[in-house]
């Protein structure tokens, strides 16, 4: 995948980052959270500053930014460069990933009388 911060002199996405690294948390059990609503404002500016191709349309876009926003988060600090290489990263596999059909039968039954 080639996805990109989008060109924006306006757009800041490393303040972001910043922000999230200022508000994010480990519990005892090493799992990390964000206790703050603002991690919900954060994460629609980071969703709206990256550019996705055209090509994208099958990828779940949100859960591609949160899981390498996740990943990254566990490991180190949060910048521009690791975020957007694992978020490329993230979309390949899950794109890889093959769909599958499954077919679902049922039946209902009524007594008389049908209301």
């Amino acid at each position: 995948m080639n996805i990109k911060w989008k060109k924006n002199k306006n757009l800041s996405p490393q303040i972001v980052l910043e922000k999230l690294n200022d508000i994010k948390f480990f519990n005892n059990d090493n799992k990390l959270s964000y206790p703050s609503i603002d991690y919900n404002h954060a994460f629609a500016a980071l969703c709206s500053m990256i550019n996705f191709p055209p090509n994208s349309t099958k990828i779940n876009k949100e859960y591609v930014i949160k899981n390498a926003i996740n990943n990254i988060a566990r490991q180190t600090s949060l910048n521009c460069k690791n975020v957007i290489t694992e978020i490329n990263d993230v979309a390949k596999k899950s794109l890889a990933v093959r769909e599958k059909k499954y077919h679902l039968l049922t039946s209902i039954s009524f007594e008389k009388p049908y209301r």
